[in-house]
């Protein structure tokens, strides 16, 4: 799994994981060419880029399933 966070934490708070766009974050974390499959909910720009994403590492669109919204 590849979590990210939108916007960095406040002061105090500490998260160890990516911090951005999502696609991006699956753009540096995910090896290509693994058979998986992605499930994905959120706003429709977020589902498109990272479907775009998915493609380009190897998903084959029957393997993304989403919610836009």
């Amino acid at each position: 799994m590849v979590y990210a966070l939108s916007d960095p934490l406040p002061n105090g708070e500490t998260w160890s994981g990516e911090t951005g766009f999502i696609h991006l974050a699956i753009d540096k974390k995910l090896e290509k060419n693994i058979k998986r499959q992605a499930f994905l909910c959120g706003p429709p720009p977020m589902i498109n880029a990272v479907t775009v994403v998915l493609i380009e590492k190897g998903l084959k669109s029957e393997d993304i399933f989403y919610d836009k919204f």
